[in-house]
């Protein structure tokens, strides 16, 4: 999974509610485990710095946003780039989103930032 893929992602379940998308078809403790993999991303991602905050307490009251969302991923994005283990860890949490819900990523996706054409292939390809 690419890095926009994975961000894109990561984001959308860092905001408030985001993780609902997968909440109806995994299974409790799939889902409790996603929930607190996406608990750790978001406490080391808030670790980094006010501006960090500044964009998850954005995603937290306009989790509907796109442009807040799309933000966010950029932020987890650099942060990605720099930091090999955040990366990873990034990566994991796509995976195990898939892993739960087959399309996932593309659920979230769809539902935190309203996209109305998503298509999967090996880059997830949003036309807002």
């Amino acid at each position: 999974m690419d890095l926009a893929t994975v961000t894109l992602a990561a984001a959308g379940m860092m905001a408030a509610g985001g993780l609902e998308a997968l909440g109806s078809s995994a299974g409790q403790s799939a889902f409790t485990a996603l929930s607190q993999r996406v608990a750790g991303i978001r406490a080391r991602f808030m670790g980094t710095g006010a501006p960090a905050q500044e964009l998850l307490a954005a995603a937290d009251r306009r989790p509907d946003d796109a442009a807040t969302i799309r933000d966010l991923a950029a932020a987890l994005a650099s942060l990605a780039s720099r930091d090999a283990t955040f990366r990873r860890d990034l990566e994991e949490v796509g995976h195990e989103a898939d892993r739960i819900a087959p399309g996932g990523v593309v659920q979230i996706a769809q539902k935190i930032s309203n996209v109305s054409n998503v298509s999967v292939a090996r880059d997830l390809n949003i036309n807002l």
